[in-house]
């Protein structure tokens, strides 16, 4: 792949690559509260931020695409 910027040309080699299924901390407890507040879950105060992850993904998949 060649890139050129301002008459610069630069010879870009990928040496490796690397599957990502997970953004580290891309969420937080907040964006899954209000994620499980959208689907109508009810109270989310008493669950742990790793239950609040689990119930997300868990209602979301209870819901037809």
């Amino acid at each position: 792949m060649k890139i050129i910027y301002k008459k610069h040309v630069f010879s870009i080699h990928p040496t490796s690559f690397k599957v990502i299924n997970e953004l580290p901390n891309a969420w937080s407890s907040t964006d899954y509260q209000k994620l499980l507040e959208i689907m109508d879950y009810g109270d989310t105060s008493g669950l742990n931020p790793n239950e609040l992850k689990e119930m997300c993904l868990l209602s979301i998949s209870d819901n037809e695409p």
